[in-house]
């Protein structure tokens, strides 16, 4: 793309609030708490930034959730420093049960049903690759157990020389 096209092209109306520094928005946010959003917008007006109604709503609503992330995943934090000290032995399968409830109950406490739905497929594709995984293993086993037969069955026949047998012994991981 060409620097004049770059240069003419028109950027989303609220992020012009989201490029302010931190502190500014968090005064943004503290002004739209006590007045109505064309008060707002007026305030603004006042210290050189336009903006309409709508793109000042779309940014108190990315603030706003961009604030509650924060202190999800800070609770998220404490629980788990909580749930460490109290059982250091806490398994890596044991805490991701833990946050499935977790943000689970915040998806449901914020009657959030596109997350609570993710999470839910997120569990469930969980459940399908564990299983995945154990009909492999045991695909393993049922292999590794017939040869181990075949291997015996050679063996008390006197069918296979001793060195066929370290070689398949080998290949097993029996030696």
């Amino acid at each position: 793309m060409d620097t004049e096209t770059q240069s003419t092209r028109k950027h989303h109306p609220d992020s012009k609030l989201k490029t302010l520094p931190q502190e500014r928005q968090d005064q943004i946010a503290r002004h739209a708490q006590d007045n109505s959003l064309a008060k707002t917008v007026e305030w603004l007006d006042g210290q050189g930034i336009q903006i309409s109604d709508s793109s000042l709503s779309r940014f108190l609503s990315w603030y706003r959730l961009r604030q509650q992330m924060e202190r999800n995943q800070n609770t998220f934090t404490e629980l788990l420093s909580d749930l460490k000290r109290n059982d250091p032995d806490l398994t890596a399968d044991r805490l991701q049960q833990i946050g499935h409830v977790f943000f689970a109950g915040k998806a449901l406490e914020h009657q959030d049903q596109r997350g609570w739905y993710l999470i839910q497929q997120i569990a469930v594709r969980k459940a399908q690759v564990e299983l995945e995984i154990q009909k492999h293993k045991d695909e393993l086993q049922a292999h590794k157990d017939a040869l181990e037969r075949e291997l015996k069955a050679a063996q008390a026949t006197g069918g296979i020389t001793p060195e066929t047998v370290k070689r398949i012994e080998q290949e097993l991981g029996l030696c």
